[in-house]
């Protein structure tokens, strides 16, 4: 990352290539977010940002986590504004398809959706991190800049609001 704060496109090239897969599968699991987007801002940031790139603050690792998680909740914060309905997609079945069990899937991943929103964005990244790319608590906590045992309690927290989400 050195040699890319100083305006090397090759060694930029080669950040890309490592954290590409990585970045699409993360702006994946924000529910309704277009990830290529996503993926395409936060290297344009890291492009943009990389002279003020210290080693000394951290890891490549985590500041990417970073710039990614941030371009991430711009995004959906966007996208809450302009209060867009998730419409079902795709075209309606042909013969032999139960369409009251394909109704029920959409409900039930509108209703994931949903409740991923009604953390707060600390609790979201974390359950991301956790749960969908599977990073240990380790991970998170040096991912989010905090220590082991905070990322423990807001997972608890967390979880503990999408049951409620659930029972109602």
């Amino acid at each position: 990352m050195d040699l890319v704060s100083q305006g090397d496109e090759k060694a930029f090239g080669v950040v890309v290539k490592r954290y590409l897969p990585k970045a699409l599968s993360y702006a994946g699991k924000f529910m309704g977010v277009d990830p290529d987007e996503i993926v395409q801002e936060t290297f344009v940031r890291m492009w943009k940002y990389a002279p003020l790139w210290n080693s000394s603050k951290g890891d490549l690792t985590t500041w990417f986590y970073s710039v990614l998680s941030n371009v991430c909740y711009t995004a959906l914060k966007k996208k809450r504004k302009k209060q867009v309905e998730i419409e079902l997609k795709g075209d309606f079945p042909r013969e032999g398809y139960d369409i009251e069990e394909i109704l029920m899937q959409k409900q039930r991943e509108s209703r994931v959706r949903e409740s991923i929103t009604y953390l707060n964005e600390r609790e979201q990244k974390m359950i991301i991190l956790k749960y969908f790319e599977g990073h240990s608590d380790k991970d998170i906590a040096d991912i989010m800049g905090t220590t082991v045992k905070a990322v423990e309690t807001i997972l608890v927290r967390a979880r503990k609001k999408l049951k409620r989400f659930y029972k109602e």
